[in-house]
């Protein structure tokens, strides 16, 4: 497979994931503490992950805080989400606006990593022509950084606004049937 398919390759695995998500959070997902939490969960790995590779302060600061900024997000629009029984099963939807940023965020997230160049070798390769300064060379380099850290705020965020809402779905399975797992056969 060549490199010319790589992009249509791409575009099909987005929109098999993107329309697997939005049919799911529309017609709902049979409720688990796994099935709400595990995404979450592991957003938060991928974020803390990224914050142990040496960010400095203030970059762990901003991604705390967008962390946060998702929790509180996600408590918030946590609370249209719905649990209902379907065929004796406990479902969920996710509300309308958690998918819809989750969504964006998604893509934005994605057309980062894909589309912006992934390796800076050869970009500060090579004599300086005498009009260039050494900070108009090293402008691509802040650039690329800049984007991979919006790319790294995009997963805090999206990591808290879905652990907010796993928060409330969770609370609110306990309210509604008390803790008790539900069976079939009822």
């Amino acid at each position: 497979m060549g490199l010319g398919y790589a992009p249509v390759f791409i575009v099909a695995l987005l929109v098999l994931v993107l329309g697997r998500r939005i049919v799911a959070g529309r017609k709902g997902i049979r409720y688990s503490r796994r099935s709400i939490f595990f995404r979450p969960v592991l957003y938060l790995a991928l974020t803390a992950a990224l914050v142990i590779i040496g960010l400095s302060l203030w970059e762990l600061a901003a991604i705390t805080t967008s962390v946060v900024v998702g929790i509180l997000l996600g408590l918030k629009l946590g609370k249209r989400s719905n649990i209902f029984e379907k065929d004796g099963n406990v479902m969920y939807k996710r509300s309308n606006e958690i998918l819809t940023i989750w969504i964006i965020s998604f893509l934005i997230r994605v057309g980062i990593d894909f589309y912006s160049n992934p390796s800076l070798e050869g970009m500060l390769s090579g004599p300086l022509p005498k009009s260039e300064s050494i900070a108009s060379a090293l402008a691509p380099a802040a650039a690329f950084s800049l984007i991979l850290f919006c790319a790294d705020l995009l997963l805090g965020f999206s990591a808290g606004l879905l652990f907010g809402e796993a928060v409330v779905l969770y609370r609110n399975y306990i309210l509604k049937y008390g803790g008790a797992k539900r069976s079939a056969s009822k």
